[in-house]
């Protein structure tokens, strides 16, 4: 009662321990209070008692009185079109691009329908497209399928409705399949990219299919556009896209700026394009033609022509098709030199990722790892999902599928070119490339093993006769494989390798000695970055790299084992005899 006296009062009785301070339930003081001694403090808080459940019933639903109807949402034209055309493309010169892959399926439309049979107007027209500036405009001309003036209302009119894909749609249903891998466009959105440039854009087509001509203008945040018929005499089969150019835009009025960017995004369209009056895409897409119909002077045209610092003739050549994961074109050079050796700059990427010719992205980082960055090529597919902008690939676990198949196709490639011609191979593209593919073993954890099987080393296998021979260091040279298939069947499952600074080193070394006294090979290499080469390989075909220090000398037969080994060494022996003597009876007598 006194200590509930107190608590009342607001008073903390004198020697009451605080919660908390020390540890559960533990004997307190309470003053004077005998009887309240041995009391036990509990820190744990009584919990509230729980309120008995509410009886109150839920709420009903309000009932449906109307008809039920279904809307569409509105979205605001202006500024629909302002994030088209000003917000989804990184770069203002990519408008161009997709202006002439726009007028790239018309001429691809128009040349269909001719070999379906149908009749064009004007059939003389060539299927071309030509670029020029006339006054504070930009025009782009081609002779292609044109548009009637419900087209141009639909296409036109209708942001993110494609033309092309509803052309392809259609084809797809006849009868008689026609190919539309030509087809570039997706997503109907590239025209519009016109607006980042130009304040207004106005459209003059004569469509091939009734010959009559009709205009379509609109100008840069505007809600509407406006339609007119015109004099379809005036006009040849096709559309002149014409944009008055903004005032910032004035670099787009020169002719080498317009020359450069065709150069850079369209330069293998599969129709001729005109700057003024200089055809700007001269150069053949290479890649997208049958390898066996490509000569080696067509190689070295377009390594030189497609590549920059291309001065050198490609060492390989890999030219193949895939259609696993998505259909798949790839052309890959290998050159002779790179700059990297001559402390100039690090090698950048040089290949390219193209859809249907046109180019995406350049260079295209994520299609080869690092150590392959030597290499030049350029890549196509298809079925590629683009951004909308189509400027980025938009399925990043394609894409690392599609360069596992590049790096698959190039170590086989190589492999099979180092037993072609050994030679070639370690003269010229392994001493100059030998650097790379180290790197690749050390850091690609994927294919580390894999390219351990294109890295040779110094042996010391060669007798000192092979000294006189020009060749000796190519001859000296071996992989891995062939260290291992050299070795005795009786062995401690090691590969040994002796780091010195020179080979005449490595000879002399006291950790060779061993090697000599079993008849072992050992490897020698020369510098600190093959000894951590192999260091990092750590292991091949489940045997051990180690270093020669370990090397406890031959591992010893046993007497059945000796004797079958001697066994093998005499019949072989007899055969070399029985080699010998065919040999000299085959000698011509005037030789001898």
């Amino acid at each position: 009662s006194e200590f509930a006296t107190m608590l009342l009062r607001g008073r903390w009785p004198r020697g009451l321990l605080l919660p908390g301070r020390h540890s559960r339930r533990r004997p307190v003081v309470l003053g004077n209070n005998d009887h309240l001694r041995c009391c036990l403090l509990s820190t744990t808080p009584t919990p509230p008692e729980t309120p008995p459940p509410s009886q109150t019933p839920p709420p009903q639903q309000p009932k449906a009185v109307g008809e039920r109807t279904e809307h569409k949402y509105q979205a605001e034209t202006k500024s629909l079109l302002r994030i088209v055309s000003n917000a989804l493309y990184t770069e203002r010169e990519i408008f161009l691009r997709e202006l002439v892959s726009n007028a790239c399926d018309a001429l691809e439309k128009a040349r269909q329908k001719t070999v379906a049979g149908e009749t064009l107007a004007d059939v003389d027209v060539p299927l071309e497209i030509k670029i020029r500036v006339e006054g504070d405009e930009l025009v782009v001309e081609d002779g292609g399928v044109g548009m009637s003036r419900d087209e141009l209302a639909e296409n036109l009119g209708t942001i993110a409705l494609s033309g092309s894909k509803k052309f392809v749609e259609e084809m797809s249903l006849r009868e008689q399949k026609t190919d539309t891998s030509s087809i570039i466009g997706q997503f109907g959105v590239g025209f519009y990219s016109a607006f980042m440039v130009g304040d207004e854009v106005t459209v003059e087509s004569k469509s091939g299919a009734d010959g009559r001509a009709c205009r379509w203008r609109s100008s840069d945040g505007a809600e509407s556009y406006e339609l007119e018929d015109l004099d379809a005499s005036s006009l040849t089969r096709g559309t002149r896209i014409r944009v008055k150019l903004k005032d910032d835009a004035a670099e787009f009025f020169k002719e080498s700026r317009l020359r450069e960017i065709v150069k850079k995004y369209s330069n293998f369209a599969q129709f001729p394009i005109f700057v003024g009056e200089t055809r700007a895409n001269a150069t053949d897409a290479v890649w997208t033609r049958n390898p066996k119909d490509v000569s080696k002077e067509e190689h070295e045209s377009f390594y030189r022509t497609a590549f920059k610092f291309a001065w050198d003739s490609p060492t390989y050549t890999l030219h193949f098709r895939a259609d696993v994961p998505i259909d798949l074109k790839a052309l890959l050079y290998f050159p002779t030199y790179h700059s990297e050796k001559a402390g100039v700059a690090r090698t950048e990427p040089s290949v390219s990722l193209y859809s249907r010719k046109v180019l995406i992205e350049s260079p295209a980082r994520d299609l080869l790892p690092d150590w392959l960055r030597f290499v030049k090529g350029v890549v196509d597919s298809e079925d590629l999902p683009l951004s909308i902008s189509r400027e980025k690939s938009q399925d990043k676990n394609l894409l690392l599928k599609i360069r596992d198949v590049l790096v698959r196709k190039v170590l086989r490639f190589l492999q099979d070119k180092a037993k072609e011609d050994r030679d070639l191979y370690l003269k010229t593209f392994y001493q100059e490339f030998q650097v790379f593919l180290k790197e690749g073993a050390c850091n690609d954890f994927d294919k580390g093993k894999d390219i351990s099987k294109l890295l040779y080393f110094d042996s010391s296998r060669p007798s000192e006769e092979d000294k006189k021979d020009d060749d000796v260091i190519s001859k000296r040279l071996t992989s891995l494989d062939e260290y291992v298939s050299r070795l005795p069947e009786k062995d401690d499952g090691k590969i040994y390798y002796l780091y010195a600074p020179t080979r005449s080193a490595a000879l002399s070394s006291p950790y060779f000695e061993p090697f000599v006294e079993s008849k072992r090979e050992c490897l020698f290499v020369y510098n600190a970055i093959d000894d951590f080469v192999m260091s990092n390989i750590g292991s091949y075909n489940d045997r051990a790299i180690a270093t020669a220090e370990t090397y406890e000398g031959l591992v010893e037969e046993d007497e059945e084992e000796a004797s079958a080994r001697r066994r093998r060494q005499g019949e072989k022996d007899d055969d070399d005899d029985d080699d010998k003597e065919k040999n000299s009876s085959a000698v011509p007598a005037t030789s001898l």
